[in-house]
C-alpha cells in the first residue's frame, strides 16, 4: 500500500536504497523545485522517479517539502530514519523496515532497536481516522533467534516500561534550576527535594528503599555550581549570584560561559583589534571563524561539566581535517591550538563561517567531503543558540550598575580586560544571527521583508542571490531605475506569472514603514493602558528638535532628567545628556537624537557616529554614547560599529519598548541604562523581561 515508508538505520542507507529503487522504475514525472527552495538535485531527480529519501542530513526547508509531496501523493516510496517516525500525521499505507538493528559502539554488535521505538515508527501506518484505515508493517528476520526477537518487537500488546527519569547525570543542570528558582535555600533543601520526585520512588525501590546514594553526587554539583561562581554558600544558605542566574536561564553548563570569559580576558584585546569601525574594514569572517570555533570546541560539546548537550556529526571528521585557509592565518588567536587538533570544531568552523558569509550551496557542501546543506544547517542552530546564550549571560551580568562583589571576578571593574568582553557581548549576539540566518548582516533586514505574493518571505537562496548582485541595500533595491531592475530580475527570475523582482522592490520601499506601523500599533495599545499615549504618539511622529523634546519627556516621566547640550550657541556639541548618576547608575549618557523626514529614509553611518566626535568637543570623552535614530538606522551599521569602544545605537521603536517596559515593571532603570551603555546596536531582543 502506498505511500510507502523505508526505514533505515543509517543514514547512508537512505540514499544508497532510494538510489537502487530508482533504477528499478520506469514512470517519470516532471516536478520543479517551488522558487526559492534551495533543493538537493540528487532529491529532485529521485522526486521525479516518485521517490525520495528523509533524514537529519536534510535542511528544514527539504524535509518538509518531501512531506508536502507525500501528503500530496506524489511519491511512492520514502527512505527514511526515524526522523519520519515523530510527528508526521497523514496516512502512509506501508512501513517497511530495512533492518532493525543498529551498532552498539559499548557492545561491539548489532542490537535491536527498542520497543517503543519499533512501534512508534510502525505506527505512522494505517493511523485511524484516516483514509488508510490498515497499514502494512513488513519486516524481515535472518534466522530463527532473530524471528523471535522480530516477533517480540512487532507485538503491541506489549509496552516498554517508563524510561529512567532523573540520574545523578542530570544533578548538573538541574540543581543551578532549583536554587535560581528559589525552591530551596540549603543542600538539605536540595536533597529533600531531589528525594520527594516519582524518579527517587523509583530508584529506591530498585534499591535499598531511600536514595541516599544521591547525596554525594548533588553535593559534588552544589560544590561545582560554587567553584564556577553560580552560588554562594554562607553558614545558614546558599545564594545565587546575579552570575548563576543569568546562567540558569540560558540554560548553558557554567563551564561554557567561562570558557568564553576566559579566552576574552586573555586575547580580548587582541580580537577587538579585528573588529570592524567607521574608519577601518575589520576582519568580520575571520572574527565570526573563531566564535565559532570555540563554539564547538565548548563543554556544551564535550564531558566538561557533565554530559554533552549538543554533538557533532561524525560526518565532519570522517576524511581528516580539510584545508582551512582561516585556519592557518588566525592560529594564534583561535581557542584551541593547534587548529588541527580536533579536526570536527575545525571543519565545523570551516563550513559555519562560508555559511554565515552567504555561500551558495554548491559551494558549500564541496567544503567538507560528505557533509550536506542540512548538517551545516543543523550545526548554525546548535552554535547560533550557544552565541546567544553566552551574549545574554555576559550583558545582563556584567552591568556597571552591579556591586563588584556580585560579579563573576572576570566581570568586575577591576578586571583591565572588561571594557573589551562587555563589547563582546553584542558581538556574539549579532554572530548569533548571522550563523542562524547564513547571511552577512547587512542582509538581515531582507528577512523581515513581507511579500505579496505565493511566499510571504525571501529564502536565504534567494537573499544570498540578492547579495551577488550586489544590491542588498535598502536604497539600491527600493531603485526603479533600468539598470537595478535588470540587476533584481538576474537575482530573482519570473516564476511562472510572479515577478519576485517586483515583489522585493515594493517590499523594500515598504519595509521601514511597515515595521513601524506595526510596532506603532502595539506601543500605543500599551500606552492607552498607562495614560502615556501622548509621549508614545509624540516619539513615533515627531522629527529634529521636537523629536529630542519627546525623547526627554520620555525619560523625564521614568524619572530620569535630561540636560540640553546643544542649545543652538554651542556649534557641534551633542543634543542631550541623559542623567543616568542622579538615579544611581554608574555613569550619565551623551545622546543625539537624528531624524529623517521621510518614512523611508534612514540614519546613515556617519550620522550615527557623530556623538563620539561631539561628544569630544564637549569635553566628555569617555563618557557612554548613544544615538537614537528615527525612523531606523541603516543596515550596515551594526557590524560598522561594532569595534567602538562607547557608542551605542538604538532605533526609536526599540527604545518606545524599553520605555513601556518599565512602565509595565518588567524592565529596571539599571537593566535601561546596561542595555544603552552596552557598545554596538541595542535591539529589543537584548532587553531582559523581568517579571517581579
Amino acid at each position: 500500500k502506498k505511500p510507502v515508508i523505508v526505514f533505515c538505520m543509517k543514514v547512508d542507507d537512505c540514499y544508497d536504497l532510494a538510489e537502487k529503487w530508482a533504477t528499478t522504475q520506469v514512470d517519470t514525472q516532471s516536478i520543479e523545485a517551488p522558487a526559492g527552495l534551495d533543493l538537493d538535485t540528487g532529491l529532485l531527480q529521485l522526486i521525479n522517479k516518485r521517490c525520495a529519501f528523509h533524514n537529519a542530513e536534510l535542511s528544514e526547508s527539504e524535509r518538509a517539502f518531501v512531506e508536502d509531496l507525500m501528503k500530496a501523493e506524489t511519491v511512492d516510496v520514502v527512505f527514511a530514519t526515524s526522523t519520519l517516525a515523530a510527528g508526521v500525521n497523514f496516512p502512509l499505507g506501508s512501513a517497511v523496515f530495512s533492518k532493525w538493528k543498529r551498532w552498539d559502539f559499548d557492545k561491539r554488535e548489532h542490537v535491536p532497536i527498542r520497543r517503543d521505538e519499533f512501534q512508534n515508527m510502525a505506527g505512522r501506518v494505517g493511523r485511524m481516522g484516516q483514509g488508510t484505515g490498515e497499514g502494512i508493517v513488513l519486516a524481515t528476520a535472518g534466522g530463527a533467534s532473530d524471528l523471535t526477537l522480530l516477533q517480540q518487537l512487532m507485538d503491541f500488546s506489549k509496552r516498554e516500561t517508563l524510561g529512567v527519569g532523573i540520574t545523578p547525570t542530570d544533578f548538573g543542570s538541574l540543581i543551578i534550576q532549583l536554587f535560581a528558582g528559589g525552591l530551596c535555600t540549603t543542600r538539605d533543601g536540595a536533597f529533600s527535594l531531589m528525594s520527594s520526585t516519582l524518579s527517587a520512588s523509583r530508584e529506591a525501590e530498585k534499591g535499598v528503599g531511600n536514595v541516599e546514594h544521591w547525596r554525594p553526587h548533588l553535593n559534588q554539583q552544589i560544590d561545582r555550581l560554587i567553584n564556577t561562581h553560580c552560588l554562594i554558600e554562607t553558614k545558614t544558605r546558599i545564594v545565587v549570584t546575579e552570575f548563576g542566574k543569568a546562567v540558569a536561564r540560558s540554560g548553558l553548563k557554567p563551564e561554557t560561559v567561562e570558557h568564553f570569559l576566559h579566552y576574552l580576558n586573555e586575547h580580548g584585546e587582541q580580537a577587538a583589534h579585528l573588529l570592524p569601525t567607521p574608519e577601518q574594514e575589520g576582519r568580520d569572517d575571520d572574527l565570526l571563524f573563531i566564535f565559532a570555533h570555540g563554539s564547538l570546541l565548548s563543554p556544551e560539546f564535550t564531558l566538561t561539566g557533565g554530559p554533552r548537550t549538543r554533538n557533532i556529526s561524525y560526518r565532519f571528521n570522517r576524511y581528516g581535517v580539510v584545508a582551512n585557509p582561516q585556519a592557518e592565518a588566525l592560529d594564534t588567536l583561535l581557542f584551541e591550538r593547534p587548529w588541527i587538533a580536533d579536526p570536527s570544531a575545525a571543519n565545523g568552523a570551516r563550513a559555519l563561517s562560508e555559511w554565515a558569509a552567504g555561500t551558495d550551496r554548491e559551494t558549500l557542501e564541496q567544503l567538507v567531503p560528505d557533509v550536506r546543506l542540512g548538517l551545516i544547517e543543523n550545526m548554525a542552530r546548535d552554535v547560533s543558540w550557544l552565541l546567544a546564550a553566552v551574549a545574554e549571560v555576559i550583558g545582563s551580568s556584567s552591568s556597571l550598575t552591579l556591586a563588584d562583589a556580585a560579579r563573576h571576578p572576570l566581570l568586575r571593574s577591576t578586571n583591565p580586560a572588561l571594557l573589551h568582553i562587555r563589547k563582546f557581548s553584542r558581538v556574539l549576539r549579532r554572530y548569533a544571527v548571522r550563523i542562524a540566518y547564513g547571511l552577512p548582516s547587512e542582509c538581515h533586514w531582507l528577512k523581515e521583508l513581507e511579500l505579496h505574493g505565493p511566499a510571504k518571505r525571501l529564502t536565504r537562496m534567494q537573499i544570498v542571490s540578492i547579495h551577488q548582485q550586489g544590491i542588498s541595500r535598502p536604497h539600491l533595491l527600493m531603485d526603479g531605475s533600468v539598470e537595478m531592475d535588470v540587476l533584481r530580475q538576474a537575482a530573482l527570475p519570473k516564476v511562472g506569472r510572479v515577478s519576485y523582482a517586483n515583489q522585493v522592490r515594493d517590499a523594500a520601499r515598504n519595509w521601514k514603514v511597515d515595521q513601524r506601523r506595526h510596532f506603532r500599533r502595539r506601543h500605543e495599545k500599551k500606552a492607552d493602558m498607562h495614560g502615556v499615549r501622548n509621549i508614545i504618539s509624540d516619539l513615533y511622529d515627531m522629527k529634529g528638535k521636537r523629536l529630542e523634546t519627546a525623547v526627554i519627556n520620555a525619560f523625564q516621566d521614568l524619572g530620569i532628567n535630561c540636560s540640553v547640550l546643544d542649545d543652538g550657541t554651542k556649534p557641534a556639541w551633542p543634543d542631550l545628556k541623559i542623567e543616568f548618576a542622579a538615579s544611581g547608575m554608574a555613569s550619565d549618557i551623551v545622546a543625539e537624537v537624528k531624524s529623517k523626514d521621510r518614512e523611508t529614509a534612514l540614519v546613515s553611518l556617519n550620522d550615527a557616529i557623530e556623538v563620539v566626535s561631539a561628544a569630544a568637543i564637549a569635553g566628555l570623552s569617555g563618557t557612554p554614547v548613544t544615538t537614537i535614530c528615527s525612523p531606523g538606522a541603516e543596515p550596515s551599521i551594526p557590524t560598522a560599529i561594532s569595534g567602538c569602544n562607547h557608542l551605542s545605537v538604538v532605533e526609536l521603536m526599540d527604545l518606545a519598548e524599553a520605555y513601556l517596559r518599565i512602565k509595565d515593571g518588567n524592565l529596571t532603570i539599571a537593566d535601561l541604562h546596561n542595555w544603552l551603555t552596552t557598545p554596538g546596536i541595542a535591539l529589543t531582543e537584548d532587553l531582559p523581561f523581568n517579571n517581579f
